[in-house]
């Protein structure tokens, strides 16, 4: 049987702060608690936002004591008010969250929390002898085994950690070092400071494996129809000052050279981003992504590049899988003119790529003006009244405000570092020049406790 150093109930503010704590071990009038939990399962289903792991139907075994048998019953009444309030914030309603916070006996992970989300379905919340016990000392009263059923998120976690990539510039992959491996996927909360320019579409991408996630300088991708050419005053890259043009010469499909560095060394499914230019307001181009391994390779879909603008412009080229061919892969581009009308071209800056299939690789559009700075979390690192996942312009912690966005927010740690990789533009700027710092918080999870 598990023996606890701590086994609490709590309250807690939309701020993370503890408000209220029900100790169930040694408390006043809560004793002896019994407590085995559940080991979460792997959802079937990823929709809706859910988290990767289920919620777990816990049963949990405490002795009430009090001066009288009121005092026993109005306790037992707090606990069942506490899994009703559980219930409420789990439905949106204006009310504090509730968790179980736990430290088994010579633990090594800490205290433990995992967020109660109302009683057990189909099932009355507690059990009871029908009268309180009078024991020797008349002085004290108790109900011993009352049976509390409730319903928990799945992961235990730990108390929050964080940790920071050095400065760096848009498209830049940053690599936090967690300084411990995950081996249960975790939830994990993303500040980015230093923020400026539009942010409409912008995308973050976040890998928690070591190269998951790459950006390349599109200019080694030289080929027939393909220049490097200078357009340093609109920021191209970091430390780079050409793009790689495209100008056609009929309307056949015509490739370009290998963009050196844009395929993950991990993974055999990749979504590729690209900033890209179209310098005629008349002509509309085609273009996908190629794999080729020797000689051969599998295509992207294709997608259009319309003559909406003539700035720079970050498009999703699609997802893209390795071929069968064993050895590695280099990408290349495919761009296909629909006119030669007025000498169209097209430019390319940079490309993006993640590795899609790698557990916990996430891709976030976001649809906001501006925002500076901003936080990107989810629910299960933060204690957001509403229950949901969320974006926000916020400090750790706080409501803050929402942002549009398209995707998955839950982003995840699960292994020793997270790669991210904000992808955008700004204005006539193939990209923001200004540097920014990336901040991860994050909570490691269990499945039991340790």
């Amino acid at each position: 049987m598990l023996v606890y150093e701590h086994l609490s109930v709590d309250t807690i503010s939309t701020a993370g702060a503890i408000t209220a704590v029900y100790d169930l071990v040694n408390g006043p009038q809560y004793q002896n608690a019994r407590y085995a939990p559940g080991v979460a399962a792997r959802r079937a289903s990823s929709l809706a936002g859910l988290t990767p792991y289920a919620e777990v139907e816990d049963t949990l075994t405490v002795d009430i004591t009090g001066s009288s048998a009121a005092a026993c019953t109005a306790a037992l009444e707090t606990l069942i008010g506490l899994l009703d309030q559980g219930a409420q914030w789990r439905d949106g309603l204006n009310v504090e969250a509730v968790q179980i916070r736990m430290r088994i006996q010579f633990g090594t992970a800490g205290l433990l929390s995992a967020i109660i989300t109302g009683p057990a379905p189909g099932a009355s919340p507690a059990s009871y002898q029908a009268e309180p016990d009078v024991p020797t000392d008349p002085r004290r009263w108790i109900i011993r085994d009352v049976e509390l059923r409730f319903v928990r998120r799945g992961r235990l976690l730990a108390t929050q950690a964080t940790a920071s990539a050095a400065s760096q510039e848009s498209p830049t992959v940053g690599t936090i070092t967690l300084g411990v491996t995950l081996p249960v996927v975790s939830p994990l909360a993303l500040a980015y400071s230093s923020v400026a320019g539009t942010l409409n579409p912008s995308f973050l991408l976040t890998a928690p494996r070591a190269n998951a996630l790459v950006s390349a300088a599109a200019l080694t991708g030289t080929a027939t129809g393909y220049t490097s050419v200078n357009d340093a005053a609109n920021s191209p890259y970091p430390s780079q000052t050409n793009v790689l043009r495209y100008t056609p010469t009929g309307t056949a499909v015509a490739a370009s050279g290998a963009i050196t560095g844009a395929v993950p060394t991990i993974g055999r499914q990749f979504a590729v981003f690209a900033a890209v230019r179209n310098n005629s307001a008349t002509v509309t181009f085609l273009i996908r992504t190629r794999l080729i391994n020797q000689t051969y390779g599998p295509a992207g879909p294709w997608q259009v590049v319309d003559t909406s603008s003539t700035t720079p412009r970050i498009l999703p080229l699609g997802i893209i899988s390795l071929s069968a061919n064993p050895g590695a892969n280099t990408l290349f581009l495919e761009i296909q003119a629909l006119s030669t009308s007025g000498s169209p071209t097209l430019d390319i800056a940079y490309v993006v790529t993640l590795a899609v299939d790698t557990p916990g690789a996430r891709m976030v559009t976001l649809r906001a003006a501006s925002a500076s700075p901003f936080l990107f979390y989810a629910t299960e690192a933060n204690y957001d009244r509403s229950g949901g996942i969320r974006a926000a312009v916020s400090a750790p912690g706080t409501p803050g405000v929402n942002l549009p966005y398209d995707g998955d927010i839950d982003l995840a740690a699960a292994s020793d570092r997270v790669l991210a990789s904000f992808v955008r533009v700004n204005g006539t700027a193939w990209r923001p020049t200004t540097q920014y710092t990336l901040t991860a918080y994050w909570r490691r999870a269990y499945l039991s406790p340790q």
